[in-house]
């Protein structure tokens, strides 16, 4: 009798997931932009005349994009609620294309979401994420990452347990981990929705000089959504201003 409450409650919650997933699944497919030749772009993304909506939603937030990221850093500034998550999404295909062509590479893309999302297990396997470990690549990754002195701090350095969604470590620490995981990716496409939101202003410089301009984001596209203009706008070889959905 006193596990009913419990269970009802169980029940509720798992009818509301499988609701959930089923409407995902029952979305249709969406297809992999090409290039007009068939093959995929290696060197960009290209966005010609595109305007996006959320899915389900019939009213346009992305409108008239006309833009191309090629290798290096992209800088996407804007007011709140201009677009910029928005974009990001767009080109991960998570809204839905109403008119125009989006062009992109038909290669894996490493995105870092403005909420860090860390699992239960520890900081070096969250990094890691399922890939081989290349041990001087991941200590170049800690360092630009100013994971270093962090990482001395704890008994079990980068071994030590952390829970679901990273409780255990501070908003900073999370961020720091999810663009680690990032970095280290093999990944020719950054995705980084505003990663330096929760460091202070030493640790945001430390990254934008070692990271940002570093070895380890060469010859990749790198996508930098920021309020931080003073840090990375100096470092970015092209920004882009989102108003109200529309971007220059």
């Amino acid at each position: 009798m006193e596990a009913i409450p419990d269970l009802i409650r169980t029940l509720l919650n798992a009818n509301v997931a499988l609701k959930r997933i089923q409407k995902f699944v029952d979305e249709p497919n969406k297809e992999d932009p090409q290039s007009e030749d068939g093959e995929d772009c290696e060197t960009q993304i290209e966005l010609r005349n595109a305007s996006f909506a959320w899915p389900g939603l019939p009213e346009s937030v992305l409108k008239d994009l006309n833009l191309q990221f090629s290798r290096g850093l992209t800088v996407v500034e804007g007011e709140v609620a201009s677009g910029k998550t928005a974009l990001l999404q767009a080109i991960l295909g998570e809204l839905d294309l109403q008119s125009g062509e989006l062009r992109k590479p038909l290669r894996p893309i490493a995105y870092c979401s403005q909420t860090p999302w860390l699992q239960s297990m520890t900081i070096r396997d969250n990094i890691l994420f399922n890939s081989p470990l290349e041990t001087e690549r991941y200590k170049q990754t800690l360092q630009v990452c100013a994971l270093v002195p962090d990482l001395a701090s704890f008994e079990q350095g980068d071994l030590s347990p952390i829970g679901e969604n990273g409780i255990g470590l501070s908003g900073g620490q999370k961020a720091r981990v999810a663009l680690a995981r990032a970095i280290y990716s093999k990944a020719s496409i950054l995705l980084l929705d505003d990663p330096l939101s929760a460091l202070d202003q030493q640790t945001a410089e430390h990254i934008v000089s070692q990271c940002f301009q570093g070895d380890l984001i060469k010859g990749r596209i790198v996508v930098l959504v920021t309020h931080r203009m003073d840090l990375c706008g100096p470092a970015a070889d092209n920004i882009i201003k989102m108003t109200h959905g529309r971007a220059e």
